[in-house]
């Protein structure tokens, strides 16, 4: 179900980056690809379709993607903004003395 919702949240983000009149914004910040339970493999799959729509679409737009599991193929500064966080390298560090 998971992978069917954030389809057609696509679907929209791309009809209007293909259309002028299509009155949606060209923006789209996906954040619950693996929050549902989607498989590690199906979501770097979905993401990597993502990306490749993305670069054939013809006018300008945004895709955020916040995932912890990405796809090999997008590990690359082309795709990523900002650090990467591991278990080692956390979102909050905090210091003990």
């Amino acid at each position: 179900m998971v992978y069917l919702r954030n389809s057609f949240l696509a679907a929209f983000h791309f009809a209007a980056a293909e259309d002028p009149g299509f009155g949606h914004p060209r923006f789209l910040l996906m954040d619950t690809i693996e929050d549902k339970g989607m498989e590690q493999e199906r979501s770097k799959h979905f993401q990597k379709l993502l990306a490749l729509r993305s670069e054939s679409a013809s006018s300008d737009h945004q895709l955020i993607i916040a995932t912890s599991m990405i796809a090999d193929e997008l590990d690359d500064p082309k795709y990523i903004v900002g650090k990467k966080y591991t278990h080692e390298n956390r979102t909050l560090n905090i210091l003990t003395t």
